[in-house]
């Protein structure tokens, strides 16, 4: 079912912590959070579930409220980071706790749990207990506890932050087909930006209580609303610029071939290691296209990692460094010192401000 927040504000200790979120949860859709440390995102999912009160705004589930429903009452599950299993219950007890709550029957229960635990891929484990499963099979039976409420929305705090990567793929590509395979409507928090867009029909982003932005991964990576979002999501090199009263983006005075519907004022060329390109600085290196900003650099360090090397170049003129993911050079005896030309064609690059 969709669920619809509209005017969202919570005031916690004097200290308001989200202000005026609006949006619309589809029905089905996995929705990824994404945000610093302190931007409110645990906070809304808590708002959402009913376990912090909201000061103004409504929710509404297919258009009927449910803000002023207990917790209980809101057919709205989570999944928290610590997980809240129950440490003196066994695995089938776990998973059975909410159906017994709900007066179901002992065949339906156990026709139930063999199900969730089929779900998860935990067959067997219905009598361990709680301490005997390795992390991630504990992050799987939390996951089918909080399936066995039935929900129609389900919200997941950060619940693989704590595994290593490929074990918190692993798991987030299970969850996203089990909550698609159930039509769950779904939001992720998440710290891994590959997660979100990866899996997400859409991101939003939290920052400093707000929603800066929410549309598709594609949209958010390719037209961040601001610099700092496009900053959070990878590294990013930046040359001052200035927009003039007719739009047009100067750099040291000299006009780019790009424009912007900013308003006049400074602000930032910006594009990413992967879009720019190094050549050695020979005659033939430069060109005088105006579709590619380039410029005469120096190479401080190289860093290599397993699929791609990592240049640090320096822009003499502003004592500045930027980055580079290049292959091209990667056979040549390059050196710290070495005089490159970087290139960079303007339609990769972006005009941010913030």
């Amino acid at each position: 079912m969709s669920l619809t927040i509209q005017a969202l504000t919570t005031v916690l200790n004097h200290r308001t912590i989200l202000q005026g979120i609006d949006f619309e949860l589809k029905k089905g859709e996995y929705l990824a959070l994404l945000g610093p440390s302190g931007s409110g995102k645990t906070t809304l999912l808590k708002s959402l579930a009913g376990l912090i009160p909201i000061q103004e705004g409504r929710l509404l589930l297919e258009g009927q409220a449910i803000d002023q429903l207990a917790p209980n009452q809101r057919p709205i599950a989570v999944v928290f980071q610590d997980l809240r299993l129950f440490p003196h219950l066994d695995v089938y007890d776990n998973l059975a706790f909410p159906m017994r709550l709900k007066g179901l029957k002992a065949a339906e229960i156990n026709q139930a749990v063999q199900s969730l635990l089929a779900d998860v891929q935990l067959i067997g484990y219905e009598h361990y207990a709680i301490r005997q499963l390795s992390g991630g099979q504990q992050q799987r039976i939390a996951l089918a506890r909080s399936l066995a409420y039935d929900p129609q929305v389900l919200l997941l705090d950060e619940p693989f932050s704590g595994l290593d990567e490929p074990l918190r793929r692993e798991m987030g590509a299970l969850v996203y087909r089990l909550v698609k395979a159930k039509g769950i409507s779904t939001i992720l928090v998440t710290h891994d930006k590959r997660e979100a867009v990866e899996y997400a029909d859409r991101v939003a982003f939290l920052y400093q209580g707000q929603i800066q932005q929410l549309a598709s991964p594609t949209d958010l990576l390719n037209q961040p609303a601001s610099r700092y979002l496009a900053k959070f999501l990878g590294k990013l090199n930046e040359l001052p610029v200035d927009v003039d009263l007719e739009g047009r983006v100067l750099y040291q005075g000299q006009p780019l071939a790009i424009q912007t519907n900013l308003s006049p004022g400074p602000a930032y060329l910006c594009f990413r290691p992967s879009q720019a390109s190094l050549q050695l600085a020979t005659d033939s290196a430069r060109d005088s296209s105006p579709l590619k900003w380039q410029a005469p650099v120096t190479l401080d360090r190289v860093v290599r990692y397993p699929e791609y090397q990592e240049l640090q170049v320096q822009l003499p003129d502003l004592k500045q460094s930027l980055w580079v993911h290049d292959s091209t050079l990667q056979d040549l005896s390059i050196q710290p010192g070495q005089a490159l030309v970087l290139s960079v064609y303007l339609s990769d690059c972006l005009i941010l401000r913030g």
